[in-house]
């Protein structure tokens, strides 16, 4: 049988898991992504191949947590980044 963890064991574990946490982006858990008011822009960003790859295969699994392309998914990051501001949602669907 295993002995309890220690109190400093405890913490390490729990500093472990919020960074852990703070670290992933688990969209199941989210509610639906808000659809943004105003005008759109082309902001044409640049990134590694295989990031771009693996990203438009996730995105077309989880539409409703992404948007279904990167341009969704990149604006519902850029939102969540800048502390999801309420002005530029039109209609929140969560």
């Amino acid at each position: 049988m295993n002995a309890p963890l220690t109190f400093e064991e405890l913490q390490l574990l729990k500093r472990m898991i919020r960074e852990y946490k703070a670290q992933r982006l688990d969209f199941s858990e989210l509610p639906r992504r808000p659809r943004f008011k105003g005008p759109r822009v082309n902001s044409g960003i640049t990134c590694n191949a295989e990031i771009r790859r693996q990203a438009l295969e996730r995105v077309k699994a989880d539409p409703v947590g992404t948007g279904g392309s990167l341009s969704g998914l990149i604006e519902f990051l850029l939102w969540k980044y800048l502390g999801c501001p309420e002005h530029v949602v039109g209609i929140s669907l969560g």
